[in-house]
Order: C-alpha cells, then structure tokens, then sequence
C-alpha cells in the first residue's frame, strides 16, 4: 500500500483496493465446523490468486476478508475485476450443499490519502453491499457510487 500511495503521490499513478467478505461465514462455520470452513478459506484465496494479474497483491485482512491490491488500476476497472471475482466465487463447488457468495467494497487511492482512510472508504463500500442483500460489489468514487449484483 505504501509503495502504491508513493506512486499515487508522486507520479498520479492510480491504485485502487479491493475488500472482500465471505457472506454467512459464521453460520457455514456453525454448521459445518471450523474444517470445512478453512477449507473455503484455502480454496477462496487460490481462486483470488488465480483470476488477478501477477502484479495485484491478494492477502486475507481478518477472518473471512480478504484485500487485494490493484497498481495502475482505477476505480471502475477495479470494480469490473471485483464483479468478475464475485461470479466467479458464486460459481465454484466447495463440497458443501450451500452456495458461497462474497460481497466487496472498491475504493480508489487519492492523492495525500493515507492507507488507513482508503481502507475505510473500501470497507464502507464493503459494508454497503452486505446490507443492501449481499454478493455484490459496491465502488464508491469521488464523483460516483457504482453497484452490481
């Protein structure tokens, strides 16, 4: 993030982040048990790795969150590349008889922006799409608010 805010400030280079959260992770814990749920876990990290460019940056932020680091990228590219992720997730068998879903926030990197403020702005996005019904993106710019589910 640091390396990617120098570019941003010295060169107007764009970066944006992703923030993801597996929806209903808790109750798939509960039911399943802890096993199958780092399972999941294991298996969502590989796909996110899978399906991003070799340049963007994927590392798990908490429990069930995941970040990823997008260089040269804005806004609404990253948004497109967060929707194509969602699918993607919501696509794929996890040995269990229930769908996983992810719901993401997008935020793009500003100029004299800390890391710590971008991140927020990301998982208020983020925070965005679970209420409004989960499994889907929501990207809020500084001129816009993009929504896909």
């Amino acid at each position: 993030m640091a390396e990617e805010s120098g570019r941003l400030n010295r060169y107007q280079q764009s970066f944006s982040v992703i923030l993801l959260d597996l929806d209903g992770f808790k109750q798939l814990n509960d039911t399943y048990g802890h096993l199958a749920g780092d399972n999941v876990l294991v298996s969502v990290a590989r796909h996110l790795q899978r399906r991003v460019r070799q340049v963007d940056q994927v590392g798990r932020w908490g429990g069930e969150e995941f970040l990823i680091i997008c260089p040269g990228t804005d806004g609404k590219s990253a948004a497109l590349l967060a929707d194509k992720l969602r699918v993607y997730i919501s696509q794929q068998e996890y040995n269990l008889d229930r769908e996983v879903t992810a719901s993401f926030g997008v935020a793009e990197g500003v100029v004299d922006e800390g890391a710590a403020h971008m991140i927020k702005r990301a998982d208020d996005a983020l925070y965005q799409a679970k209420q409004q019904g989960r499994n889907r993106v929501v990207y809020q710019g500084s001129d816009q608010v993009r929504q896909s589910s």
